[in-house]
């Protein structure tokens, strides 16, 4: 549906090629999260999002506000990522897989082990989900 609408919304603009490009490259970061099986093929589409959220918010490069906006969007990610690397790697220790499906199998049973690892990871996975969205109390 961006597509679409950005058809109509961005005809007249000079640098159309570019804006699609980054675009598409988002759209396909953005399948790749949401087909991945696995929490490092997550972690992929989760740093090409941020990737193209850069070039997109600083998409008129001329522009100082956008350029400092794009500034604070890869900032901010990049928080996000490294609570998403540490949730991972502590989900790693935990389960000793990255797969989802195994991860939802058995994630009841390593939880009664340890609950606190547990929670750490949860709490991890949510920073990184609020700083990638920059959500109301982390948003610039």
């Amino acid at each position: 549906m961006v597509h679409i609408y950005s058809l109509s919304y961005r005809r007249e603009d000079p640098h159309l090629g570019r804006f699609r490009a980054y675009l598409s490259l988002f759209t396909a970061f953005m399948y790749l999260l949401i087909a991945a099986d696995n929490l490092l093929i997550f972690y992929v589409g989760w740093e090409g999002i941020g990737l193209c959220s850069f070039l997109l918010i600083g998409f008129w490069y001329d522009r100082p506000q956008a350029i400092k906006a794009s500034l604070k969007a890869i900032l901010y990610n990049r928080i996000g990522d490294v609570a998403y690397l540490i949730a991972m790697g502590l989900m790693y220790s935990v389960t000793q897989t990255l797969n989802f499906s195994i991860i939802e199998l058995i994630y009841q049973d390593i939880y009664a082990l340890n609950p606190k690892k547990c929670e750490m990871i949860a709490l991890l996975l949510l920073l990184s989900v609020m700083a990638k969205s920059a959500q109301i109390f982390r948003h610039l």
